[in-house]
């Protein structure tokens, strides 16, 4: 009969020695976890209980930890030591990490955050909550774990992250990004892209680069055979290797007189018609000048006006039509 009261005592002390425990995971490419999801009443401390969770950590990069955890003071006064725990296989014994934080005399309920600073590759970790003698009873609310990546070498071929990739410091790339469809390469309102080489090539389907803002160059814009400058659609200019620029569906306006400083004295100006009212005038310029076919049907003038000497002089020819041939 002793016997039995002192396995009873014992299994009893067992029972009430140990709190539920609590497992969780983080997927390969994530970095955090919340373990407050699944807490219940069932997380209560009691008096010389020692609690913990243990998390396996599914990822291929060394990093650095931070694990936020908030205590219910349900009665008496919280009197207990929080220790981090980390191993790489499940076959070790677990290291202590960081620095234990003990509670004591803590009546309210409290929240703090246990940082691990040092750099480690750990898939096994374990929270643990150790009650002293002190009487007492507190409840686990809230729990978090969130890894940081701390740079080094990544040991896989492939880095996968389902959430947001945080560096703090400058980051060297020995080949080329992908950015996936329809991703972009975005910037703050402040930030900018610079390019410390004599290149920047934009290639793809469209070849396109947009600029939101003024475009400033201090160097020559080189143009291939057959680029053109405008609206897409509208007013374009035509570069090509012949030497010539055509314009398509513009009026070219020049500031000022037409004179030998804004077309070159031996450069030819050619019309193919002057329709309407519409005046060419070339001032002082030993250029051909060409007219082309009058499609109108209309008198046509054609006039000289001299601009120097002591008695300039004009003429005109005007030629009227007589009927339609």
């Amino acid at each position: 009969m002793k016997r039995l009261i002192l396995f009873i005592a014992i299994l009893l002390f067992g029972v009430t020695g140990f709190a539920q425990n609590r497992t969780a995971v983080i997927a390969k490419g994530g970095t955090y976890v919340n373990v407050s999801t699944i807490l219940t009443a069932a997380d209560t401390i009691n008096t010389s209980e020692t609690y913990y969770v243990e998390i396996t950590n599914k990822q291929n990069f060394r990093s650095m930890q931070d694990i936020w955890i908030e205590l219910d003071s349900v009665s008496g006064a919280m009197s207990a030591v929080v220790t981090v725990y980390g191993k790489t296989f499940s076959g070790e014994t677990y290291t202590s990490l960081g620095s234990p934080i003990t509670l004591a005399g803590f009546s309210a309920d409290t929240a703090f955050n246990y940082p691990i600073t040092t750099v480690n590759g750990y898939r096994f970790w374990k929270v643990e909550i150790v009650a002293d003698g002190t009487t007492q009873q507190m409840l686990l609310t809230d729990m978090q774990f969130k890894g940081f990546y701390a740079g080094g070498a990544v040991s896989t071929s492939s880095l996968i992250l389902s959430g947001t990739l945080e560096v703090n410091g400058e980051s060297t790339f020995n080949d080329h990004i992908n950015l996936g469809a329809g991703d972009d390469l975005i910037g703050s309102s402040t930030s900018q892209i610079i390019m410390n080489t004599t290149a920047f090539t934009a290639d793809g389907a469209t070849g396109d680069v947009g600029v939101g803002n003024d475009l400033s160059v201090t160097n020559d814009i080189i143009l291939l055979n057959g680029a053109v400058l405008g609206i897409a659609g509208n007013e374009v200019i035509t570069f090509n290797a012949a030497g010539s620029i055509n314009f398509t569906g513009a009026t070219v306006d020049i500031d000022g007189a037409f004179t030998a400083s804004s077309v070159t004295s031996d450069a030819g100006v050619s019309g193919t018609a002057i329709t309407g009212s519409a005046e060419a005038n070339f001032t002082n310029n030993a250029a051909a000048v060409t007219f082309g076919a009058v499609a109108t049907d209309a008198d046509v003038s054609i006039s000289t006006h001299g601009t120097f000497g002591d008695h300039p002089e004009s003429a005109t020819i005007n030629i009227f039509k007589i009927s339609n041939l």
